[in-house]
């Protein structure tokens, strides 16, 4: 009866050991997605604009991430992107705040959100 007891505490202990994954997954699948939907909704554009002027109508400003004397970044408003021809450097919202800023990639996460 005792060994009964250990098994049927076991199986209790595992069953809600896997319920609170099950709600950690939950909780964790729907602030990735919050997360995503908002940082879908930060465009490029306003990124870039945040450190350099942009009033160049072929997207085509000075980057900041390295001294730039003639415009070298390039926005892509089709794939949310830039790239640089200057430094080489492209990517997302978050690579270009992660880049200018020398953030994380969840201080750069943060960061955007907060805008």
């Amino acid at each position: 009866l005792d060994s009964l007891d250990k098994q049927i505490n076991s199986i209790a202990s595992a069953f809600t050991h896997s319920t609170s994954l099950i709600e950690t997954k939950k909780n964790f699948e729907k602030n990735y997605l919050a997360i995503k939907v908002s940082l879908d909704s930060i465009m490029i554009e306003d990124v870039v604009s945040m450190y350099t002027p942009v009033a160049n109508p072929r997207r085509l400003v000075k980057c900041p991430i390295h001294e730039d004397k003639t415009p070298s970044l390039k926005m892509y408003l089709d794939t949310n992107s830039f790239f640089c021809f200057g430094c080489r450097k492209g990517g997302s919202p978050v690579n270009l705040v992660m880049l200018v800023e020398n953030l994380t990639f969840k201080e750069a996460v943060n960061r955007l959100l907060n805008l």
